[in-house]
C-alpha cells in the first residue's frame, strides 16, 4: 500500500529499483488513482532500463511533473534522452572509456583519440571548457577537420571513437541525435599506404636468416594474412588436422572470428608456430635483425599480412576471396591486392593488341 507523506496528505513512492536504490519521494498527489497512474511511469522506466532517469527523479533533479508531461505526450523515452544531452560530455566520455572495448589495445586508441578530439576542438573553439553532450551537436566537423594535425585515418578513429559513444550512450546506433552528429562529422581521406614490393625469394631469405624457433611464426603469419597480435591469439585448439583450417579471433577486423584454410604443403609450418614461444617484443626483434641479415630493407612484420593478400592476389584471388581471408568489412578494402595483376593484365592485352613491332624504335 502506498504511503502518505509526513505531514501533509499526499503519498509517496515506495520502490527499490537495483542499481538506484530505495525511491521515496512525495508522488505529488493525494488522490490514489493519479497516484497509481504516476506509479506506473514509474513502472515504465523500470522496465525500460532508464536508471539514470530513475537516479535524478530519487535525487530530486527531475520531477514527477516533469516525467508525466513526456508521458503525456508519449516522450518518456525521449525524456531519458534528453536527459542524457544535458550530461557534462567529458564525464560521460570518461565514464565510458573503461568499458568502451573488449581489449585493451581498443580502449587505449579511443582514449588517445579522445584526448586529441577534445584538444583539437577547444584550440579551433568548437567545444567550452565544460561543454555538454548536446553541444557535439554545434561543432562544426569541417572546421575541425582543417585543424586535425592527424592523418586521414588518424581523423577516423576518432570519428569512429565519437560515434562508438554516442551508440553506447544513446542506446542504438539509429538514435536522431547520434545520427545528426555523425551525418555532419565526414570521414577523412586515408592513404592506401605503400605496399610491400617485397618478394617469394625475400621472404624466404629472411626466414632462413631468423633462428630457428621462431621461423614458423613468420611462415604462420604470411600463410593466415594475420598480424602479430591475432597470430599470437591463436590456440592449439584452433588447429583443425583433419580440415586444415585454423580458427583466427580478429582483434580490429568486421569479423570477429574467421576461419582460415592451409595448403596441406604448408600445415607443417602452422603446426610447429602454434602455440608462439615468443611473445611480441622478441618476435619483432628477430625479425629486424633477420631482415638486416637477408638485407631486405623497409619491410615490417605486419607486413606479412599485406604480402599474404598481395601475393593471392598476384594469383588470381578476387577482391572478395582477399575479403574474406583478411576479414575486411568491404570489398573495396582489398581491391590494392588484385590491383597489380590487373594492371598486368591490361599491359598484356595492349601488347597483343599491338601486335609485334613493325616500326624500329630508332628511326
Amino acid at each position: 500500500m502506498p504511503t502518505r507523506v509526513k505531514g501533509c496528505s499526499n503519498y509517496r513512492f515506495d520502490r527499490y529499483v537495483k542499481g538506484v536504490g530505495r525511491i521515496q519521494n512525495s508522488s505529488g498527489t493525494s488522490k490514489l488513482k493519479e497516484f497509481r497512474r504516476r506509479d506506473g511511469i514509474l513502472s515504465k522506466l523500470i522496465e525500460s532500463g532508464s536508471l539514470e532517469t530513475l537516479r535524478l527523479l530519487k535525487e530530486g533533479r527531475l520531477s514527477i511533473r516533469e516525467l508525466l508531461d513526456a508521458d503525456r505526450q508519449g516522450r518518456l523515452g525521449e525524456a531519458t534522452d534528453q536527459l542524457r544531452l544535458h550530461r557534462p560530455l567529458i564525464d560521460a566520455v570518461n565514464e565510458w572509456l573503461p568499458a568502451s572495448a573488449p581489449e585493451k589495445r581498443s580502449r587505449d586508441r579511443y582514449r588517445v583519440s579522445w584526448n586529441k578530439f577534445l584538444k583539437t576542438a577547444r584550440s579551433a573553439r568548437q567545444l567550452g571548457v565544460t561543454p555538454a553532450v548536446m553541444d557535439l551537436a554545434h561543432v562544426d566537423f569541417v572546421r575541425l577537420q582543417q585543424a586535425w594535425s592527424g592523418s586521414g585515418s588518424d581523423w577516423n578513429r576518432a570519428r569512429a571513437m565519437i560515434s562508438r559513444f554516442l551508440t553506447r550512450l544513446m542506446g542504438h546506433v539509429f538514435n536522431p541525435f547520434r545520427l545528426r552528429v555523425m551525418g555532419g562529422y565526414p570521414h577523412g581521406k586515408e592513404s592506401q599506404g605503400v605496399l610491400p614490393e617485397a618478394t617469394a625469394e625475400d621472404f624466404w631469405r629472411i626466414v632462413e636468416a631468423a633462428p630457428g624457433h621462431v621461423r614458423a611464426s613468420f611462415v604462420a603469419m604470411m600463410v593466415l594474412g594475420t598480424g602479430p597480435g591475432e597470430y599470437l591469439g591463436i590456440r592449439r585448439e584452433d588447429l583443425s588436422e583433419d580440415q586444415h583450417t585454423v580458427v583466427v579471433n580478429g582483434q580490429k577486423t568486421a569479423y570477429r572470428q574467421r576461419t582460415i584454410a592451409v595448403d596441406e604443403r604448408l600445415w607443417v609450418w602452422i603446426v610447429a608456430a602454434v602455440p608462439s614461444n615468443v611473445q611480441y617484443k622478441w618476435l619483432n626483434k628477430y625479425w629486424n635483425r633477420a631482415c638486416r641479415k637477408a638485407k631486405v630493407k623497409n619491410l615490417r612484420m605486419y607486413d606479412l599480412r599485406h604480402m599474404s593478400a598481395q601475393f593471392a592476389g598476384d594469383r588470381g584471388a578476387s577482391d572478395r576471396d582477399l575479403t574474406v581471408h583478411l576479414g575486411h568489412s568491404n570489398p573495396k578494402m582489398s581491391h590494392r591486392y588484385s590491383r597489380r595483376r590487373i594492371s598486368r593484365q591490361v599491359a598484356t592485352h595492349i601488347a597483343d593488341s599491338l601486335g609485334g613491332q613493325h616500326v624500329s624504335v630508332v628511326a
